[in-house]
């Protein structure tokens, strides 16, 4: 499968799971928009949020956890504060061991960023990586960008 094009990142129809943020003043820089680190900031609330509502509020399926092993951010628009931000996240490839996660960041409906992470899921006693179990595999599946 190839890689989802900048305009479907940009289409907030093509993801199946949101979550939201509110724009700090605190997020701001001197040029009086919010800074590039809290876009990412935003874009790890929702992975977060998109793995605990996969596999649970520790996010560790069985002996493993999901680490990132990349994190890619293509910047759009500038955001202002005050207000609020939606992430959406949605799966756009499944490895033996790896997940990639593709998101969104919109505000009032206009995407701003997108970006890719790479998450990888290792075993905590060895810390290699390790399979994705099966039943993951079929909810990340579920989850895929549209």
């Amino acid at each position: 499968m190839s890689a989802p094009s900048p305009a479907d990142l940009a289409n907030r129809d093509r993801y199946p799971h949101w979550s939201q943020d509110t724009l700090r003043f605190s997020d701001t820089d001197k040029l009086g928009h919010i800074n590039n680190l809290a876009t990412a900031a935003y874009c790890e609330t929702g992975r977060a949020h998109f793995l605990k509502d996969l596999v649970g509020a520790d996010l560790r399926p069985e002996r493993g956890v999901f680490v990132l092993a990349r994190f890619a951010i293509d910047y759009r628009a500038e955001m202002h504060w005050p207000g609020t931000v939606e992430v959406g996240s949605a799966v756009s490839a499944v490895g033996r061991s790896s997940l990639t996660i593709v998101q969104g960041v919109f505000e009032d409906g206009r995407c701003t960023a997108t970006a890719e992470n790479v998450m990888v899921l290792i075993d905590v006693e060895t810390r290699r990586s390790m399979p994705i179990p099966d039943e993951l595999r079929a909810s990340f599946e579920a989850l895929r960008l549209r």
